[in-house]
């Protein structure tokens, strides 16, 4: 065995890192319908608050059309010349004035609930078009999410299947500490050695090593760790 097999190890990993992420993210994507979820919400709220609207509409259509069905009766009664007695004619003069006002009334509030009804429309009609496109771009995208899941989990299968025949290779308390410092440094266990005006230096923190550290490591397969980052040094 030899540093390279581990190193060989972490650049697998990081491979398997970086597609398994790729493939959380699918999947997410493909469970995600928080977008049309909303919307879909929003629609039903609106369409409630609609049917409120148009409730109160049709109650304020009824109550003008009585006022005004009433004042007609009352005009009759008073232009018909059946009725002579002026208190009489008075008192329906009252009344006429009376349900004159209330109908002026009715026809604002009648007002009132058409236009907020037609807002509400309008609003309730552009939601569900929203619902629709959302909807539709979702099912359209669907497939090739699903294409991107079943390749991605391919590849994350035969990673595992290659890392499996590359475990053997290493000694396990090497591979120990290998995987608890994959833990604990991000992912990344190994530091390839590089060359920096004339010295030796760490691949992942850039400090500069110690001669002692590149001898030891030129000497066998023993562990040698960055003073700085910790990570296991690779020379090749």
């Amino acid at each position: 065995m030899s540093l390279s097999d581990l190193y060989s190890l972490q650049e697998l990993d990081l491979v398997r890192a970086e597609k398994q992420q790729a493939l959380d993210e699918v999947r997410a994507e493909i469970g995600d319908e928080s977008d049309l979820q909303r919307a879909r919400q929003r629609l039903a709220q609106l369409d409630a608050r609609h049917s409120r609207q148009e409730a109160l509409r049709r109650e304020a259509q009824r109550l003008t059309d009585d006022i005004e069905t009433r004042e007609g009766a009352v005009q009759n009664r008073l232009y018909s010349g059946a009725v002579t007695n002026p208190r009489e004619l008075e008192a329906i003069q009252e009344e006429q004035a009376l349900l004159s006002r209330q109908k002026a009334e009715a026809e604002d509030t009648l007002l009132e609930h058409m236009v907020a009804a037609e807002e509400l429309q309008d609003a309730l009609t552009r939601t569900q078009e929203a619902v629709t496109v959302l909807d539709e771009r979702r099912i359209q995208r669907l497939p090739h999410l699903r294409q991107q899941e079943q390749a991605l989990s391919a590849e994350v299968d035969a990673l595992d299947q290659r890392r499996a025949g590359m475990l053997p290779q290493i000694p396990p308390q090497m591979l120990s500490t290998y995987e608890t410092l994959r833990v604990s440094r991000g992912g990344q266990s190994v530091s390839k050695i590089e060359q920096s005006r004339g010295m030796d230096i760490c691949g992942v923190c850039r400090v500069a090593l110690p001669r002692s550290d590149t001898e030891k490591l030129r000497s066998g397969d023993s562990l040698v760790l960055c003073n700085n980052c910790r990570r296991i040094l690779y020379m090749e």
